[in-house]
């Protein structure tokens, strides 16, 4: 199956190939992104790294941001 996994921010959309029953761990880990201090969305839906993903699906990361006083 084909995914797409995007950086927030970041026009590029790259497509990763991987079988089928891949989490976005897996995903994420093909495409070189790190797993810590992000958060991930899955076609717009926020999801955990556990995640079986489908085809054509859209990985988006982004970096946890913390804040306040």
């Amino acid at each position: 199956m084909i995914v797409r996994v995007m950086r927030l921010g970041s026009p590029d959309r790259n497509p990763i190939e991987l079988p089928d029953g891949a989490t976005v761990s897996d995903a994420l880990r093909k495409a070189g992104i790190s797993t810590q201090g992000i958060t991930v969305t899955v076609n717009g839906a926020v999801a955990e790294l556990s995640q079986i993903i489908g085809h054509k699906q859209t990985i988006m990361v982004a970096t946890k941001v913390a804040g306040g006083r």
